[in-house]
């Protein structure tokens, strides 16, 4: 969901992963939050740092036929910290 209130398909999120180059320079994850539950889903939660921004993120991945797989991914708080501020 963006910003402004919109949703996004699936179809939407791969176009914007195959039209735009993703490059944050140095980048590094910390886990804030971490639960799992049974053994067969997990909370995570933390703050992405990358060289150019920072953003907050949960997810929530679960144990599917043996295979790890995302039921639900929030991104938020995106701080712009390039130069140019773009």
């Amino acid at each position: 969901m963006s910003a402004d209130g919109n949703r996004s398909t699936k179809a939407d999120e791969l176009a914007y992963i195959r039209d735009n180059e993703w490059d944050p320079g140095e980048f590094e994850y910390r886990i804030e939050r971490l639960q799992i539950y049974r053994g067969q889903s997990a909370i995570v939660d933390g703050t992405g740092i990358a060289t150019n921004y920072t953003y907050k993120s949960s997810n929530v991945p679960i144990k599917d036929s043996g295979e790890c797989r995302a039921l639900s991914s929030h991104v938020s708080g995106v701080d712009d910290r390039s130069e140019d501020g773009a």
